[in-house]
């Protein structure tokens, strides 16, 4: 396939893919939409690749006799040495460095444009490093230091996780026997539970995360969970909420928006929409596939996230039970009100589930209620069973010595 083949077959423009690769797309919204489609984003991680054997190329280069050029600017953050570059966003650019003073592996973000970035742009940074500074929490990541740079970029640094993201962490198991899935599944809701709490404490300090995804979950080695990345929250407060979007406009990651985000309609967005997020996430963790399509153009997503029906997860994973299942789709419920109304409540029917309890996606359903109790107490039924037998059979037989 030629070049330019390749570049009809992309549903954004060749300079659009480009600048997202390179760290300078301002539009969020197009950012989020080259998020949410996975061939682009193979395409994202082709330039970045290419364009990284460039920098090392021409930095090569500079040290050659004769050379005059010389190779990339380097940041320099004073107290930092940067080792590497780790990643870089739409909006910034996140490197390994160590803490000179404290000898302390960290990960320094810094916003991208220097004294060319946009007034919303800085106060959005700003703002995200004022929310994580605030949240302290062993599952979501911790804000140690923050300040500006010579040309007026504003940084943070925060704690390096040696470890992947969540959407690799859980690529395992695939192949196991049935009663080994079943240890796996549950393996990866207790891990699962943990991020439902950490999103729990942030909305009870009332931040929204709007941006929940596999890819903003770091996993380390222990096997903690880590949230970050909270660039678009929302927050709330009794007089005074502060926002980091304009009325109508969309923010955060199409395959992981809620029905309620993809309208654009600010106002209706609340803690319910995380948990639709984690929903889709745990969705994902356990089948490897996502509920619905989230391929193709704007409208066609955006029609399956607020009408498509989701796909039952057994239909990928025949080895789910049922009441895991009914969890999981009541979490992505078009309707808010007929979600989980907390993270809270969403974990706190997952470790129902765990425990063999009864759960709360399937209380209307008495025979599953009924079934779950009797499995549960099967011991005691049992032998209150035989005690009430054998008072019947006592009661018929002194009646029988009375008649007589």
């Amino acid at each position: 396939m030629s070049q330019t083949d390749q570049d009809d077959a992309f549903p954004f423009p060749r300079e659009v893919i480009e600048a997202y690769a390179a760290g300078e797309l301002e539009d969020e919204t197009l950012a989020a939409q080259i998020e949410s489609n996975t061939e682009v984003m193979r395409e994202v991680v082709r330039i970045q690749e290419e364009n990284d054997f460039l920098t090392r190329l021409a930095g090569a280069w500079s040290t050659m006799p004769g050379s005059t050029s010389v190779g990339p600017p380097r940041q320099r953050i004073e107290g930092y040495r940067i080792i590497s570059e780790v990643f870089r966003g739409g909006q910034g650019v996140v490197y390994k460095g160590l803490q000179e003073n404290t000898k302390r592996i960290v990960a320094i973000k810094v916003m991208l444009g220097g004294a060319l970035a946009s007034e919303r742009a800085r106060q959005r940074f700003e703002r995200e490093v004022e929310l994580v500074a605030s949240l302290r929490h062993r599952n979501i990541v911790t804000v140690h230091d923050s300040g500006q740079l010579e040309d007026g970029s504003s940084f943070f640094v925060m704690e390096f996780i040696k470890g992947v993201p969540l959407s690799r962490a859980h690529i395992f198991g695939r192949d196991l026997l049935p009663e080994d899935q079943e240890d796996s599944f549950r393996l990866r809701i207790r891990q699962f539970i943990d991020i439902c709490d950490a999103i729990q404490y942030a909305h009870q300090r009332g931040i929204i995360h709007r941006d929940l995804k596999p890819g903003n979950i770091m996993v380390d080695r222990s096997g903690t969970p880590k949230v970050f990345d909270f660039g678009v929250a929302k927050v709330l407060g009794p007089s005074t909420e502060v926002e980091a979007t304009l009325t109508g406009e969309f923010v955060g990651t199409f395959a992981y928006a809620s029905p309620e985000q993809v309208k654009g309609d600010t106002d209706a967005i609340d803690t319910r929409s995380d948990v639709y997020a984690l929903g889709l996430i745990l969705y994902e963790l356990l089948t490897d596939a996502h509920p619905y399509p989230v391929r193709g153009s704007v409208s066609d997503i955006i029609q399956n996230i607020t009408g498509a029906e989701p796909e039952p997860l057994t239909r990928h994973e025949p080895g789910i039970k049922r009441d895991l299942q009914a969890i999981v789709l009541k979490s992505i419920e078009k309707d808010p009100d007929r979600r989980y109304q907390s993270a809270a409540a969403f974990a706190q029917d997952l470790q129902n589930y765990l425990d063999g309890e009864p759960v709360e996606a399937l209380r209307d359903n008495a025979s599953y209620v009924l079934s779950k109790v009797v499995r549960r107490y099967r011991a005691p039924i049992l032998i209150g069973s035989m005690v009430v037998l054998s008072l019947v059979v006592v009661s018929i037989f002194m009646s029988v010595l009375w008649y007589r």
